[in-house]
């Protein structure tokens, strides 16, 4: 199965922080048997959130939309 993950945040667009969720989420699917197709990064505006989502459905199955800062840190 493909999938594509969206990344939402102005933070990411403006490069100020490293996608940290993107990179964990496409591990995690990974080790689940899905493959992510593509990364999409857009920034907070309503507009562009729905043209990313549109976008990513019309690629792939299944579509995992992501923002914030990162995952938690592991222990």
């Amino acid at each position: 199965m493909k999938a594509v993950v969206v990344s939402i945040g102005d933070e990411l667009v403006q490069g100020l922080y490293p996608d940290l969720n993107a990179s964990s989420i496409a591990q995690r699917l990974f080790d689940g048997g899905v493959l992510v197709d593509r990364f999409l990064t857009v920034p907070d505006e309503t507009e562009a959130i729905a043209a990313a989502l549109r976008e990513a459905a019309a690629l792939a199955p299944l579509v995992v939309a992501t923002g914030g800062l990162g995952p938690p840190p592991t222990t």
